[in-house]
């Protein structure tokens, strides 16, 4: 039995657009691998593109602010995805990186906090003891968040919205 040219050997015409497993390799036209290619759109790998690039049309301290409060509110949302022991430390850190910018990103913060308690309500839990956290570190952020979350309560209850008044309800409780 010839494997030569299945396995990689040195037998070249036929098998030579054929691959170790005797498929035909396809053309690729830039010819490399897919994570060889540029990032980006188009601009290279240090992302310094012409005049159509991103960069170009937006000031580098408006991107990073922008780059900055969404992984802020990430961190916010995805706190308490998993039930674990690791949540206890995970609700430390981001008490702690919160305390730190939330002067910065204070809209941010409070606007992420209030949807995530009225959207995810089986974490009303975690989110009151981030509260709770903040409030110990700087009682000026705690009751920011308080008064707020007062606002929103009203606003449902004055509204007729009962499920969201329970929610808040229990974010107070």
């Amino acid at each position: 039995m010839d494997f030569g040219g299945r396995l990689g050997g040195s037998r070249r015409g036929a098998g030579a657009n054929v691959d170790e497993f005797g498929r035909e390799r396809r053309d690729r036209g830039h010819g490399r691998k897919p994570y060889d290619r540029p990032h980006g759109r188009g601009r290279g790998r240090g992302g310094l593109g012409g005049a159509s690039s991103h960069a170009a049309r937006v000031p580098a301290h408006v991107d990073e602010a922008k780059d900055i409060s969404s992984r802020v509110a990430s961190l916010i949302i995805k706190l308490g995805e998993v039930n674990s022991p690791a949540l206890v430390n995970n609700l430390d850190a981001l008490s702690v990186v919160l305390e730190k910018d939330f002067v910065k990103h204070e809209t941010t913060v409070l606007q992420t906090i209030r949807q995530c308690v009225l959207e995810m309500p089986w974490k009303v839990t975690v989110y009151a003891t981030l509260a709770g956290l903040l409030n110990a570190k700087n009682s000026a952020t705690g009751q920011k968040i308080v008064r707020l979350m007062h606002a929103v309560l009203g606003r449902a209850l004055a509204e007729g919205r009962w499920t969201e008044a329970k929610v808040v309800l229990r974010f107070f409780a």
